[in-house]
């Protein structure tokens, strides 16, 4: 029986068991890497060249009329002070020229001449263009001219030729903002300038017409001179004869002069000939003066 039971029983031991369930290994993963975002590269910004300085020389303004001398020197001034007002641009005037000259001492320029060799000077500054220009008189009209040149190539830039109607020399005047600006279109203003020249330089070519009280202030001063000088003349004489009058006195008496008169006598003539000659070398002068004022006053009072 137990035999039975033992050879039923074996089969159950000897019966391998169900493998157990494989679990997948875990499947391998790339760990995913989330790419930074890069700011782009900023371009680099193109760098604008500095403009070059350029370098102008004035050469003075021609006249054909010697008449136009002085205009021509506030015309060349004019143009110089205009010039100067462009940004980046350096000018020299053939003033600031001779002057270099005079320093450089004159015995080494023996035989320079403003045609001759200020040319050279002029290139030997280093310039890199001139202004020339020249005014003249075709009627009641003025012709204004002025031409830029390149200094090495020595051919004209640019140039300016205007006929003015003539009007004392404040039409050439008025040109040369226009002139310069023709001249040299792509130069821009330094900051707090204006075109045009200023009014004060065309005072000083056309003063304003005194008013007719100058003449009168200046005529009463004259006049008060010279009652000052007639009564110091007639103080003189007067001390003069009463000087002469001690002295006659004394000799008819036979005795001595007064000292302490004849001493007060003596002082009032010196005084009174030094206000006598004072008076009237201011009364001279204030004539003179006056006569000078009145060719330049305005009588009408219209004040043109």
């Amino acid at each position: 029986m137990l035999t039975v039971l033992t050879l039923a029983v074996l089969p159950m031991w000897i019966v391998p068991a169900p493998p157990a369930p494989q679990t997948p290994p875990p499947e391998e993963r790339t760990a995913e890497v989330t790419p930074t975002a890069t700011p782009p590269t900023a371009a680099p910004t193109p760098t604008t060249p500095e403009r070059k300085v350029l370098r102008i020389a004035v050469r003075d303004f021609v006249v054909s009329d010697a008449e136009d001398e002085r205009l021509a020197r506030l015309v060349t001034d004019a143009m110089v002070g205009e010039l100067r007002k462009l940004d980046r641009v350096s000018v020299t005037s053939m003033e600031e020229v001779r002057t270099l000259m005079n320093i450089e001492g004159e015995r080494q320029l023996a035989g320079c001449v403003e045609g001759s060799c200020i040319s050279e000077i002029v290139e030997a500054l280093g310039v890199d263009a001139i202004v020339v220009g020249a005014l003249g008189r075709v009627g009641d009209d003025r012709v204004f001219s002025a031409k830029l040149l390149d200094q090495r190539e020595g051919r004209a830039i640019a140039e300016v030729n205007q006929t003015l109607t003539l009007a004392r020399g404040e039409e050439s005047l008025a040109m040369i903002g226009p002139a310069v600006e023709r001249l040299l279109p792509t130069a821009t203003l330094r900051p707090g300038t204006t075109r045009g020249v200023s009014p004060e330089l065309a005072l000083r070519l056309n003063p304003p017409p005194l008013s007719p009280w100058v003449v009168v202030v200046g005529g009463g001063a004259t006049a008060v001179a010279l009652a000052v000088g007639l009564v110091a003349t007639g103080s003189n004489a007067v001390a003069t004869q009463q000087a002469n009058g001690l002295v006659d006195d004394a000799r008819a008496a036979g005795g001595t002069v007064n000292g302490a008169a004849l001493t007060a006598q003596t002082q009032t003539i010196e005084s009174s000939f030094v206000a006598l000659v004072v008076s009237y070398g201011a009364a001279a002068v204030l004539a003179a003066g006056t006569g000078v004022a009145a060719l330049f006053t305005d009588w009408s009072g219209s004040g043109e």
